[in-house]
């Protein structure tokens, strides 16, 4: 699925193009792409171009929010299979912070040194891999066990240095995340707020004045972790997988679609990350496929590895 929001200015409307393949990923880019283009009408008000939208970071936090609270919506989506978008996107969204620090550490490194060889990169990337997401384990691949993975992540190649955006942003809806859970009566006022300023204030002023905390302040991290591990760990996350059979029909969008898992539809991809566990996968060969179309990439989740648990041997190690 992939999709984007864009304007037409002789209307003054924001304008979605998504296109769909039936998978969760269509409701994710379209809850995504819908949060851009609410923000667009809402800051429509302003008339000067330059700053009717803020910088990326933040308008990120415009897309990214809505995904959350598009939420009470998707058994219109998924009908009783709608828990299972809600978990993994959530999961998605926590364990993409850590692999958007390091393809950002990793592009640091790669431009203080300039001399790397190719080795000596994909070396980089490898190690920093194992701090910041050692539970990968690519035995049997000796492209990625050797650190081949950043080739498939555009971002470094056509855009340096922006993929921290959407972790920054990420970390503020996930402050929306817990406003919503918690009832709180200001959360969808503050979001509003956001938007309607569009780009008339720095980053740290918007996030501020929209009521969250900045990524970069103490505790913010830390307080984003224990409420999501805390509502995570109350989830019997048993009733989501489905046992192993990898093709089922859902509802999705008013219609029956039979899927299967190469399309990421069941609910056993997930599993990469069920009770916070440890994924462990052998005798995949081969180059992973050109994923670009794909916002996040979070080291299990929406992978050509999880993509592939079903087709290939693997264990899981609580």
């Amino acid at each position: 699925a992939g999709g984007y929001s864009t304007g037409i200015p002789d209307y003054e409307a924001p304008f979605i193009f998504a296109n769909f393949r039936g998978t969760l990923e269509d409701v994710g880019v379209l809850t995504h792409e819908a949060g851009h283009a609410f923000q667009g009408y809402e800051s429509s008000w302003i008339t000067i171009p330059e700053i009717t939208s803020p910088t990326m970071e933040s308008c990120e936090i415009h897309s990214m929010s809505m995904e959350f609270f598009t939420w009470k919506y998707m058994e219109l989506f998924f009908g009783n299979k709608a828990d299972r978008y809600r978990y993994t996107h959530l999961m998605s969204t926590i364990t993409f912070l850590p692999y958007g620090a390091l393809v950002d550490h990793f592009q640091h490194v790669v431009y203080q040194h300039p001399e790397y060889t190719p080795a000596q990169r994909d070396k980089a990337w490898r190690d920093l891999e194992k701090v910041y997401i050692p539970d990968k384990n690519y035995e049997g691949n000796e492209l990625l066990e050797n650190g081949g993975w950043w080739y498939q992540q555009l971002h470094i190649f056509h855009y340096p240095f922006y993929y921290i955006d959407y972790t920054l942003a990420q970390v503020c809806a996930l402050e929306n995340f817990i406003r919503i859970q918690q009832n709180d009566p200001k959360a969808w006022s503050d979001y509003l707020a956001l938007c309607k300023a569009g780009g008339t204030a720095s980053f740290t002023h918007l996030v501020k004045n929209s009521g969250l905390q900045v990524p970069f302040e103490k505790g913010t991290m830390e307080h984003i972790a224990k409420f999501v591990s805390n509502y995570l760990d109350k989830i019997d996350d048993s009733k989501l997988l489905c046992n192993g059979q990898c093709q089922e029909e859902i509802s999705f969008v008013g219609k029956s679609v039979l899927e299967d898992i190469s399309k990421e539809s069941c609910a056993c991809y997930s599993s990469a990350v069920v009770g916070h566990s440890v994924i462990r996968v052998s005798g995949i060969q081969g180059v992973p496929p050109h994923r670009s179309m794909v916002r996040r990439q979070p080291y299990c989740l929406y992978s050509w590895i999880t993509i592939h648990l079903c087709h290939h041997s693997f264990s899981v190690d609580s």
